[in-house]
């Protein structure tokens, strides 16, 4: 800690400069972790400040800087000859480590997605080894939840990753929910956006990574463009001679629309000023007006999709009493024939065993003679026989069934439903 009582004054008398992050940021002059980095500029007077530094804490705490594990680090614009210079002041030779610090990359450049790709590899080993195992969809439902997604949430909380690394992320545990096995890809029945709609909505409540990221990040800067939102600002209204000082919300992000007709410039200028009270951030997408990543990732996921399921949420509840192969079902993502020809797998599009009738879930579960047979014998049979004539759509059909028969009686529906999906 005594170390820190050294820099601050060479800084005040501007014989250091630290780095920026932009022109209206405040300047950095040293970092304190497990490790000290230390940020001037590649002249030969501010290296000689921070040598008397090093010798000043050496000489009052008894403590040697050990030069050989010390590492330096130029900007681009720095020549070689200025940079040799500058280490042969400081002692310092071995290039500063660009590898990890604290389980993050230490520099970033403008190559992310080759910076951020070991992020890819983790998740690819992880889900490798899931592959030898037989897991059910609610077991993969729960490794992808709670691992996979969680891969990147440390990173993601620093750094906005790359859009196009973030798909491939997401590619890889759709594929690996789909079941793709080695060089087998599968058959991927829907996006990854689909699966990321709420599971009151008809999905599966998986995250969308790039939402999440924005959201994430807002706890930074809770305006600052990470939604696409402007801040409100302060400006100033000049008529004549006279300045006056007034408030613009910018956009309609206060639910309040700019103007730029003259006009309305004597009204704007009689707005009162409250000079006593100090500018507040509210966040108006929460009850307590305070920021939360859950807030910020609806948000962002009413801005980045805008698809919800086809059917109301009171709906999917009582689905997702039974099974996921009903809520498959429902969504049409079965390997039907006319389903398997859309993914350019060559087969016939009619009946296996009634070819004169087009394999859909319409008659796969209703028209087809097996089907009313199974149905004939189930104890659900009133409800079939009893079901409205103009419901010609099997979503609607199914949901109608579901909506007349208690928890117990759904089980038996679904399982004979799914036993017709057996004998075709």
């Amino acid at each position: 800690m005594g170390f820190l009582h050294l820099y601050p004054k060479p800084e005040a008398m501007g014989a250091i400069h630290g780095a920026k992050a932009c022109r209206r940021a405040p300047s950095i002059s040293h970092l304190m972790f497990d490790d000290c980095i230390l940020f001037f500029r590649a002249e030969a007077e501010e290296s000689n400040q921070i040598v008397d530094i090093l010798k000043t804490f050496e000489a009052a705490s008894g403590q040697a800087t050990n030069l050989n594990k010390s590492g330096i680090s130029f900007s681009r614009n720095v020549s070689p000859a200025t940079q040799a210079d500058i280490s042969a002041q400081l002692g310092v030779w071995n290039p500063l480590n660009t590898g990890k610090y604290l389980g993050l990359p230490s520099l970033i450049g403008s190559k992310k997605r080759a910076i951020f790709a070991y992020l890819k590899d983790r998740l690819w080993k992880r889900i490798q080894g899931w592959n030898g195992r037989p897991i059910s969809k609610a077991g993969k439902e729960v490794l992808i939840k709670s691992i996979a997604q969680a891969i990147p949430s440390y990173c993601m909380q620093i750094f906005l990753l790359p859009v196009s690394l973030a798909d491939e992320l997401q590619r890889m545990m759709n594929s690996y929910w789909w079941g793709s096995r080695g060089n087998s890809r599968g058959i991927r029945w829907t996006k990854w956006d689909q699966l990321c709609v709420k599971k009151k909505n008809g999905g599966m409540g998986f995250r969308n990574l790039h939402g999440f990221n924005l959201a994430m990040l807002g706890k930074q800067d809770l305006y600052g463009g990470v939604f696409g939102v402007r801040r409100p600002y302060f400006g100033k209204v000049i008529v004549g001679e006279s300045e006056t000082a007034a408030i613009f919300p910018s956009g309609q992000s206060l639910g309040c629309a700019t103007t730029q007709n003259l006009g309305d410039i004597a009204e704007i200028t009689a707005i009162p000023l409250i000079t006593h009270t100090h500018d507040l951030r509210i966040w108006s997408h929460s009850r307590d007006e305070n920021y939360t990543v859950r807030s910020g990732y609806h948000l962002a996921m009413n801005t980045i999709y805008t698809g919800r399921g086809n059917a109301p949420a009171s709906e999917w509840d009582k689905l997702w009493d039974l099974n996921i192969l009903a809520w498959r079902t429902v969504h049409n993502w079965l390997p039907t024939r006319i389903n398997l020809q859309s993914k350019r797998v060559m087969v016939p599009s009619t009946c296996a065993n009634f070819a004169s009738m087009f394999e859909q879930p319409w008659h796969l579960f209703y028209t087809c003679p097996y089907a009313q047979e199974c149905w004939e014998i189930s104890d659900v049979k009133n409800e079939i026989k009893q079901s409205p004539a103009e419901l010609e759509c099997f979503v609607e059909w199914f949901f109608h069934i579901l909506g007349k028969l208690d928890v117990e009686r759904r089980q038996s529906f679904v399982m004979t439903a799914l036993g017709n999906l057996a004998l075709t």
